[in-house]
């Protein structure tokens, strides 16, 4: 039986288990139907590993999905977020590396399909923590919503997803250390850099990775349409690997470095459009933007109004989306956030605000959640 490793949004504590638990070598530790109380230990129950069968699991969260107070997409990212981390910093040698990926994989899907508003919001607003792992994040994510849009299949978007949360794999500790350096490349970085795509590809197959598109993905995410790109000069890499690069070089601009501040979403948008979707066989630019929008959840804008608000969702158009004010005309925070249809004058967009600019503080759970309710 295929199992999916217990994330510890998926456990609740003083409620019956709705599923039978497995130690990592398939040995039942907990039946169905017993209560995990309070002088149970969780965390280190999480650590040491809960499992469960993968087709248990995909029915509850299938059904968690569909309950709104159950539901927590914010939390579902940040466990995300905690579970690829230690995939990738450990990852584990006895053949359930992919099993683990695809799980994730998953649950990405799963957050994309029911939260997608959220799931872009995260990316404009949630701490990057470590750069690497939240990186491969932000990309599988915007890769899934434009695959989606395109209507590809269900397993050519579980493999784009699984080679987003893995093209880096050869890199990650050059990678963090690339986010903090303010100074130009060393040539054995530059060296590690162009050959990262063909060392993940050999680590994934040791790894015991045998979908053949997952691993052509990582091989030539950075190959180009012109064949300048690496590590082989291919001028006709796999439409999956050429839309992992437009997400991988969107998802990076609007990333912060040590030596650059993010660029607006707009901007980044913008560039993508003029410099990556010049190639006409290059569609992914265009819709990227179509599909994450001018203006994507999370972002901060300036309302014809003269208020100020977030982003929080997308609208029927690009540059029409749904905004809740945080801060009125005289630039006074609101106690209770006001939602404005920017189709609407005079509720128009005027600019887009930095996030270092906005002097208000605010937890975006809590916006999502009364807009919600």
């Amino acid at each position: 039986m295929v199992m999916h490793r217990l994330l510890a949004q998926q456990i609740r504590q003083d409620e019956p288990l709705p599923w039978n638990i497995y130690d990592i070598s398939s040995n039942l530790l907990l039946r169905k139907g017993f209560i995990l109380d309070k002088h149970i230990h969780l965390p280190d129950l999480i650590e040491r590993g809960m499992y469960v069968e993968l087709s248990s699991i995909k029915v509850s969260l299938d059904n968690e999905g569909r309950n709104k107070h159950q539901f927590d997409p914010w939390r579902l990212w940040e466990d995300i977020q905690v579970r690829l981390g230690q995939v990738l910093k450990k990852p584990a040698t006895d053949g359930k590396f992919s099993e683990q990926v695809q799980e994730l994989a998953d649950l990405v899907r799963l957050l994309s399909e029911r939260s997608a508003d959220v799931a872009l919001a995260a990316i404009m607003l949630m701490e990057q923590g470590r750069y690497p792992v939240t990186h491969s994040l932000h990309c599988a994510v915007v890769a899934e919503l434009v695959a989606k849009r395109l209507e590809w299949s269900t397993q050519e978007r579980q493999s784009l997803c699984c080679a987003a949360l893995t093209m880096n794999i050869a890199m990650l500790d050059l990678q963090h250390t690339l986010c903090n350096q303010a100074t130009p490349l060393t040539p054995e970085q530059q060296q590690a850099v162009k050959s990262h795509p063909e060392q993940g590809f050999r680590i994934l197959h040791t790894l015991g990775v045998r979908d053949s598109a997952w691993l052509q993905t990582v091989m030539e995410h950075h190959e180009q349409l012109d064949g300048k790109g690496y590590p082989r000069g291919l001028d006709t890499p796999s439409p999956s690997a050429l839309l992992l690069r437009t997400v991988d070089i969107f998802c990076a601009k609007v990333s912060p470095r040590a030596h650059r501040k993010p660029m607006l979403a707009s901007e980044a948008s913008r560039l993508m459009f003029t410099v990556e979707g010049r190639h006409e066989n290059n569609p992914f630019p265009a819709c990227l933007i179509k599909q994450v929008g001018i203006y994507p959840p999370g972002s901060f804008v300036k309302l014809g109004n003269g208020e100020t608000g977030v982003v929080f969702k997308r609208g029927e158009n690009a540059n029409t989306p749904i905004v809740y004010s945080l801060i009125n005309e005289t630039g006074h925070g609101i106690a209770t956030p006001i939602k404005r249809d920017t189709s609407q004058s005079p509720f128009q967009v005027l600019a887009v605000i930095p996030r270092c600019n906005m002097m208000l503080k605010f937890d975006p759970r809590v916006i999502w959640k009364t807009a919600s309710q």
